[in-house]
């Protein structure tokens, strides 16, 4: 049986990362809600397990609604998103990036350096001395170049952002120019240099945006839904806002990068990628999985409740009003975009800073949903006292078929002893995992009630044998991040005894096809591993076999017949 993956000893580094966020978001929270409500982290609270489901039903919201602000900050401003929305229709809907570097040669131009030192020496005249003073002068060659950047963030509908109907829309775009010096006639970059588009599809992404607030709600009841983090509803969300995410990386990266060729040194250094991360990452981010309690004065604290929609418009309020702060501070450094501004401006810096905070809501929200995935997991662990592994499961559908079963059909451990008829036994058979018997169901048909079997041993002999005949089933349980265990399979003889064991498998009603045999005897000990090949189930064979030929089919349900033999 091919079960869940398992709760495992390790913490996920986001469980980690997600407390710390929580621990920091406490005190900016507690701004927001006010001194009659106290903001707990939901592993400290009691609550039910339907809080979980809400509890990530709020965070998905709330990081929605911040995306939709960061988009705003953007270009891309809700009533525009939600007509852009509405007119794309069934169609998908591209979030692009791109952008084009040219380098062209202007002027050479070559002046006088005076050296730094000079040597004044004095000098005997016929009218007495004079002072003479001599230096260096270099010829220094200076070759200027215009570096120019054009890039375009925009939004379209459909496959061809140039179609008629694609409904563009840009979000943000500019044209920036600077001049290059350089020492030698070598251009510093390409002559043009286009960057490869980046795209990320986010059809459901403004869908959900442009929905408006609690626009999001996770289905309980699809056969689908485990926990607040595996289901198809937040499985999605999660898609989405980890494309958007990259995607928003990808181009704050391009944007630092076009900085750093700025040749103004002192904007440089204001735009390096430290000043940008400080910039953004002081930004309050409101994804934050939390509860909250009332408090009075002279008054025990309520027990903790979730919060509701008011509260994540109020925190993500909070979010837009540190991050127009942050775009104001980081923009007053700037000049604003004109045609000696440089290649980085005003526009650039808030590009920039607003990205980096859209980064940190989409992983802020997938580490949200994490934790509350590890909460979940801690405290089951917590109620067993430790973490379940295979072995683990095994033992319990030991004890659960104990319950289940009548003794005469329970399964029984695979040792069976070998003996001839009214006489002591001269070994035993068994197949074990880790030095235990598997436990197996067994169907056993007497001697006299079931056939004669018989093998080959070559073209002129045949051997015929009768007796009590056995089949035997177990169920292999393992988690999909572990491997199936191995299996061994033991014979055993005792001492002055002897038996021959034939290994193969069987070739029609009365046939037996061995392919191994060896003597066992005088206290042997054989230990032989058992390799299993995994076979697809019925289901997931005929899913395959669906869109092949019919030769094809035919050639694949005989061969499945061989293996299923």
């Amino acid at each position: 049986r091919h079960l869940p993956a398992s709760p495992m000893a390790i913490r996920y580094p986001e469980e980690l990362v997600m407390r710390r966020v929580v621990d920091f978001g406490l005190s900016a929270v507690r701004k927001v809600l006010g001194t009659e409500r106290d903001p707990v982290a939901p592993a400290d609270a009691h609550h039910a397990y339907a809080d979980k489901f809400a509890l990530a039903d709020f965070l998905t919201n709330t990081a929605l609604g911040a995306v939709g602000v960061g988009l705003e900050h953007t270009g891309a401003a809700p009533p525009a998103l939600e007509a852009f929305v509405a007119a794309a229709g069934t169609r998908t809907i591209t979030l692009a990036f791109k952008a084009t570097e040219t380098c062209k040669f202007d002027k050479h131009e070559t002046r006088e350096v005076k050296s730094r030192t000079s040597h004044v020496a004095e000098m005997k005249a016929a009218l007495g001395t004079k002072s003479v003073e001599t230096y260096t002068v270099t010829t220094v060659d200076d070759y200027f170049w215009d570096f120019g950047v054009e890039y375009c963030v925009y939004a379209y509908a459909g496959a061809d952002p140039a179609a008629a109907d694609s409904g563009r829309v840009v979000l943000s775009s500019g044209t920036r120019a600077a001049k290059i010096k350089t020492a030698h006639d070598k251009e510093p970059h390409p002559p043009v240099w286009h960057k490869d588009t980046c795209e990320v599809n986010v059809t459901k992404l403004f869908k959900w945006v442009a929905g408006g607030e609690r626009a999001f709600r996770i289905d309980r009841a699809s056969p689908q839904c485990r926990t607040p983090r595996r289901n198809d509803d937040v499985a999605a969300v999660l898609e989405a806002l980890k494309g958007f995410g990259a995607w928003c990386r990808s181009l704050e990266s391009y944007c630092r990068t076009a900085s750093d060729k700025d040749p103004d040194a002192s904007k440089r250094d204001m735009s390096s990628a430290s000043a940008l991360s400080r910039s953004a990452a002081a930004v309050f981010v409101p994804v934050v999985p939390l509860f909250a309690q009332a408090v009075k004065e002279g008054e025990a604290p309520a027990p903790p409740a979730l919060l509701d929609g008011a509260d994540a418009a109020a925190l993500i309020a909070e979010g837009r009003r540190q991050l127009e702060a942050k775009l104001d501070e980081a923009a007053a450094a700037f000049p604003a975009a004109s045609a000696s501004a440089g290649i980085t401006t005003q526009q650039e810096v808030r590009l920039c800073v607003t990205l980096r905070w859209l980064d940190a809501i989409a992983e802020a929200y997938m580490t949200g949903v994490e934790y509350i995935e590890g909460m979940l997991r801690d405290q089951l662990v917590a109620a067993i006292g430790k973490h379940v592994k295979s072995r683990d499961f095994e033992e319990y559908m030991i004890f659960h078929n104990r319950k289940l079963f009548a003794e005469a059909y329970a399964p029984k451990g695979f040792c069976h002893a070998v003996r001839r008829p009214m006489h002591n036994p001269e070994g035993l058979v068994s197949l074990e995992r880790d030095g235990e018997p598997v436990q197996v169901l067994t169907r056993s048909i007497p001697e006299g009630e079931g056939c004669e079997w018989s093998f080959v041993l070559d073209a002129a002999a045949t051997v015929r044998f009768t007796g009590t005949t056995s089949v035997h089933s177990f169920t292999a349980h393992r988690f999909s991040n572990e491997p199936l265990g191995a299996l061994d399979f033991v014979a055993r003889a005792k001492q002055f005894s002897a038996y021959v064991v034939l290994l193969g498998h069987i070739g029609g009603a009365d046939v037996f096809l061995p392919k191994h045999a060896f003597l066992c005897q005088n206290k042997d000990e054989f230990k032989i591993p058992v390799d299993l090949d995994m076979i697809p189930s019925a289901k997931e064979f005929k899913d395959a076999i669906a869109s092949l030929s019919p030769e094809q089919q035919r050639f694949a349900k005989a061969y499945r017949a061989m293996q299923l033999e």
